[in-house]
């Protein structure tokens, strides 16, 4: 069983589980862009973007050293007024997701999602489900707005939004 269908068996949000746990049961190519849209708690266009960039630029883009895929690299796509989304943590499980999908556009995954469920707004729903999931786990706000590129008013200005800063929480383990 996959990483994201192990965190989709909690039942305290049965709601927005079930319809994940449908989409999820999907065999067609837009499942991999949804369990990794719920692995790493981006949005639709940055997962789609990531996708794009890490088949054009595996080397650049992904340090293998930290698993670790560096968004800042590229801040006309990622580091934006309102979002900045400065990396994104990754495992073996989440590579091959990246390694096995050819890059999609939103249009082409919008329609496919909208076809099989008849709505085109599932993809938030994963993203929620990550949050919620890495805070149960007890990862504080900040760190959950930080890693899925938020900037709200509770990040100091400084060290915490500074991908060197960032790189080193990753080394500790994110302690």
């Amino acid at each position: 069983m996959s990483y994201v269908l192990s965190i989709l068996t909690s039942q305290t949000y049965s709601s927005l589980v079930n319809k994940a746990r449908k989409v999820i049961s999907s065999s067609d190519r837009c499942r991999r862009v949804l369990e990794f849209i719920a692995l790493s708690g981006l949005s639709v266009g940055e997962v789609l973007e990531a996708m794009r960039l890490y088949h054009t630029d595996a080397e650049g883009y992904l340090n293998r050293e930290l698993m670790v895929l560096e968004h800042f690299k590229y801040p006309a796509i990622f580091i934006r007024k309102a979002k900045k989304a400065y990396i994104t943590v990754i495992d073996d499980y989440m590579l091959g997701q990246l390694e096995g999908t050819e890059p999609m556009t939103y249009n082409s995954l919008s329609l496919s999602v909208k076809r099989r469920f008849g709505s085109d707004h599932c993809p938030s729903i994963f993203r929620k489900i990550w949050a919620t999931f890495m805070r149960r786990r007890g990862i504080e706000p900040e760190v959950i707005d930080l890693l899925q590129g938020g900037t709200s008013r509770s990040h100091s200005s400084g060290s915490t939004t500074d991908p060197k800063s960032t790189r080193s929480w990753v080394r500790s383990g994110g302690t």
